[in-house]
């Protein structure tokens, strides 16, 4: 199935890497601002695996704000809580910046990802 760049850039930003692996430039470049950057296909590849590890070890809820498309680029920003027996564990507010090539490969993801300071309670 052939995604729209809108696509591509929503299910990366709410954590099903794989279907959007196809779309990745052997060049790609993701940097999380302020924390790392990975480059290459193997390196986002391996970096999307672990973090899809670590979804599955907790309860996820992404809720997305709002996405922008203009031309080359999608910015979908949003939030993420992260939960275990009935903790939250983090809350992230988020904003992921998408640039495609002409034949809608992904070539660069930047992601800015702020943890909120409000107290971490239970439900």
């Amino acid at each position: 199935m052939n995604h729209t760049k809108k696509e591509i850039a929503t299910l990366f930003s709410t954590g099903k890497f794989l279907p959007v692996l196809a779309y990745l430039t052997d060049d790609i470049v993701w940097n999380t601002i302020g924390d790392r950057s990975f480059k290459g296909k193997k390196s986002v590849t391996e970096h999307c695996e672990s973090t899809s590890a670590y979804f599955k070890s907790v309860e996820t809820v992404f809720t997305t704000n709002d996405i922008l498309i203009a031309d080359l680029k999608v910015v979908v920003t949003g939030t993420a809580e992260f939960r275990k027996n009935d903790q939250l564990l983090h809350f992230i507010s988020a904003c992921d910046i998408y640039e495609f090539d002409r034949t809608n490969q992904l070539k660069k993801i930047d992601s800015y990802c702020i943890p909120e300071k409000k107290q971490l309670t239970s439900l």
